[in-house]
């Protein structure tokens, strides 16, 4: 942990007293973000560095954007939709969050999975989950029935990845289960969903668990229907991902704006009202930190427009096949 007297060489007066959990968290962080940190300050110890390193994962997800668009013969010109998106400023150009590297990951998986380098994609994707552990909502787009070498390659890249910290026995997981309490997860009280009804109706019996066994079968069927899936387009492929990220921030409801980075580049593929809902209103979640009112009511005005827009979506496109049929 950063309060570790054998860490004191390291401190410093102007980053080390505004870490938060100094003295009781080991980490936060998956080993890839600590392989990432560590390169990044082989070459220079400062924020400004960080920051930098972020922005050229950034340059990655670009690159990586516009070769798709290209290859599906989409207007190149559409990439402006993540390299201007507000959340996309905000969050890494100017507050430096990690997401930005998990983003580039996924979107080398993307590249990677719709030119059928199955396994590579799903190398690419455990690294993102390594930075941030809901990345692993994308990992089933890599799979095909009855194929070994893509849970054969996670599991290994998992492995490699923990190895060098398995010395640290029980808290080889740093701060996981610690997030988990303190955001409010293992109550339910971190969950959108949840959170609302109890305070609306009360203490519910079994309500949680009623929350958990929904977002758990709905991503296993969204899972399943993008391993099973018959047709290979690639704009397929990558609208299975963006659908199961989705679907996972959507149930998870996390409190903070950066989660929804991830989100941004697949918004030129499919610029749909629900993906602009979930990253511009997003930046709601700045306005409550630290009362739960006020998070709840962000949490509210940002997942209830986005339910809006996707049944608004849902049913315009209803109401559009009757009237050509």
């Amino acid at each position: 942990m950063p309060a570790a007297a054998a860490l004191a060489p390291l401190r410093d007066l102007a980053i080390f007293p505004n870490i938060n959990r100094a003295d009781y968290a080991p980490t936060i962080y998956p080993p890839a973000a600590q392989f990432f940190f560590l390169a990044v300050t082989r070459l220079g110890e400062t924020v400004t560095a960080m920051r930098l390193a972020l922005i050229g994962c950034e340059l990655v997800t670009l690159a990586v954007l516009i070769d798709l668009l290209r290859l599906f013969k989409k207007p190149v010109a559409l990439a402006v939709a993540y390299a201007w998106h507000p959340l996309a400023v905000w969050e890494v150009a100017n507050d430096g969050h990690v997401d930005a590297l998990m983003t580039a990951l996924i979107m080398l998986g993307v590249w990677m999975l719709v030119r059928q380098r199955r396994p590579a994609a799903a190398a690419a994707m455990m690294l993102a989950a390594l930075v941030k552990p809901y990345a692993l909502a994308a990992l089933p787009t890599c799979w095909r029935p009855w194929d070994w070498r893509v849970p054969a390659t996670v599991c290994g890249v998992g492995l490699a990845c923990y190895l060098p910290y398995l010395s640290a026995g029980k808290r080889v997981f740093g701060f996981l289960g610690g997030y988990v309490v303190e955001e409010g997860l293992r109550d339910g009280d971190g969950f959108w969903l949840v959170l609302a009804v109890r305070t609306v109706f009360g203490a519910a019996p079994g309500l949680f668990a009623l929350y958990l066994a929904l977002a758990a079968t709905t991503l296993i069927v969204l899972a399943l229907r993008a391993s099973f899936r018959r047709s290979a387009a690639p704009e397929s492929m990558v609208g299975d991902v963006a659908v199961l990220l989705v679907a996972a921030l959507f149930f998870l409801s996390p409190n903070y704006p950066w989660y929804y980075l991830v989100l941004v580049p697949f918004i030129p593929f499919r610029p749909a009202a629900p993906a602009w809902t979930l990253t511009l209103g997003s930046l709601l979640l700045h306005l409550s930190p630290g009362c739960e009112w006020a998070c709840l009511a962000g949490k509210t005005a940002l997942n209830g427009t986005f339910l809006i827009a996707v049944l608004a979506g849902w049913a315009g496109g209803l109401w559009a096949r009757r009237a050509a049929g």
